[in-house]
């Protein structure tokens, strides 16, 4: 990992920018994005080298130059060794348009479609580590967040600039990170909302509490449920539970406040309707909100939903396009974005997200946030995960299923869950279409649940 960003480090001196792609895809899509990036240089390791070698073999770049990294200096590249001995160069001054030179192409998690590369500078980045300071981060890290990623990246560079430790896993394996934990101790692990509803119902917190070593748990990525949220609170009594939230386009945006004070900072709630919802903080500093009518473009006043959209010196320059001009369609002409989530303020403007537009759907003429019931789900004492997709329905334009997986040694049938949704939810968003119990849910890139994969399976299965 240090190789990594030490590598990473001597591109941006240079003036250059990277971009990162996973090591399980496939050779098209490698070739796809060497030939859209016209490359130049690889870093690779010994797992990658083979299949990053024949796709720039068949791609249209020319005299690519391979670098490695990792314990085995790999056959036909330069170990990154060299670079880093003490007869290397020293780098030469280069003048960088900070405003306009690409720094990084992050990889959206592809949540709503396709992974997208959106383009940011060294002067959107910088902005933004100016406001991660009121994130509070410990003095070391643990993380498992993907390396091309955008944070990873922002925490990378946080790290760097404040000189914390990171520890970085490169994919999350249960019983890796049950053994990493106590061996390294760090007094901050950032999760995923899916991964933390997990932790939260693991017996390790058990020896977490005693061992006394984690201070800080960082929810980002989505938000999490209320049930997770209160259980994460009650076995981590003296742990700080902040949510954060942020994309890839706007990089971070809003944190819940960690007090100055020795009290345990922990995520508060608000009920609107019957339905408990978990505040995402407030927003960082240098940056600007407003919450819209998503037909009207009206503002929302407090506890009213609405579109979600951010104005920001951190905002990403556009999305990258092959033709080498950044696309800019989200970004209106007075520089605001339209994020696509669906959330909205509370007196004190405080932001609580809902659910992405996207992912929501009609039961007749009632719009439906599958989150809602994930959460109420995620109530139940035999269940672990729960996703929850619409399904079309000539009746009613759409009907509720939901794919849950239940902790180790549970039992409850689909009949169960059904009615445990009927007695507690209006009929417009009870479980229609029933309710199935699986070993796992499908997530995507970034580690969310991956609503699309569980769409498709739940189409199938009709």
């Amino acid at each position: 990992m240090t190789e990594l960003y030490l590598f990473k480090l001597t591109v941006w001196m240079l003036g250059g920018g990277v971009k990162g792609v996973r090591a399980v895809e496939s050779h098209e899509h490698y070739l796809h994005q060497i030939n859209e990036m016209q490359i130049k240089y690889v870093l690779t390791d010994c797992e990658t080298y083979d299949c990053m070698k024949n796709a720039v073999d068949d791609s249209n770049c020319r005299g690519v130059k391979f670098f490695s990294c990792g314990e085995v200096a790999v056959q036909g590249t330069v170990h990154i060794s060299k670079l880093l001995s003490e007869n290397a160069i020293v780098l030469p001054e280069v003048n960088v348009d900070v405003r306009n030179a690409t720094l990084v192409i992050c990889n959206t998690s592809g949540s709503t479609g396709m992974p997208k590369g959106v383009v940011h500078t060294h002067y959107s980045f910088t902005a933004n580590l100016i406001m991660m300071e009121a994130l509070k981060m410990q003095d070391s890290i643990m993380e498992f967040v993907v390396n091309y990623g955008v944070v990873n990246v922002c925490l990378a560079m946080y790290s760097l600039k404040y000189g914390l430790t990171v520890y970085h896993l490169n994919k999350f394996d249960k019983n890796s990170y049950r053994s990493a934990l106590p061996y390294f101790k760090p007094r901050l692990i950032v999760l995923y909302p899916y991964l933390a509803s997990s932790f939260a119902r693991d017996p390790i917190l058990n020896d977490v509490r005693q061992q006394d070593f984690l201070k800080h748990m960082m929810i980002a990525g989505w938000v999490l449920d209320a049930t997770t949220a209160a259980l994460l609170s009650k076995n981590l009594p003296d742990t700080h539970i902040q949510q954060v939230y942020g994309m890839s386009e706007i990089l971070y945006a809003t944190a819940t406040e960690i007090p100055d004070s020795g009290e345990a900072a922990k995520v508060s709630t608000i009920k609107i309707e019957g339905q408990t919802f978990t505040c995402s903080g407030s927003i960082l500093a240098n940056m600007e909100a407003k919450i819209l009518d998503s037909e009207t473009k009206v503002l929302k006043p407090p506890l009213e939903e609405g579109v979600l959209h951010v104005r920001t010196p951190g905002m990403m320059q556009g999305y990258f396009s092959s033709s080498n001009v950044t696309i800019k369609s989200d970004i209106d002409q007075d520089g605001w974005i339209c994020t696509g989530d669906v959330a909205f303020f509370d007196t004190q403007r405080r932001i609580y997200l809902k659910e992405r537009a996207n992912f929501m759907y009609k039961y007749l003429s009632h719009i439906i946030a599958p989150s809602e019931i994930e959460c109420l789900l995620q109530e139940h004492p035999a269940v672990m995960a729960a996703g929850v997709v619409g399904l079309p329905n000539p009746e009613t334009s759409n009907v509720s299923k939901a794919y849950v997986v239940l902790k180790a040694g549970q039992h409850c049938t689909p009949e169960e869950l059904c009615a445990f949704v009927a007695n507690k939810m209006p009929v417009r968003k009870q479980l229609h279409a029933g309710a199935k119990i699986v070993e796992k849910l499908p997530t995507n890139r970034g580690g969310k649940l991956d609503r699309r994969a569980l769409k498709e399976m739940a189409l199938k299965e009709m």
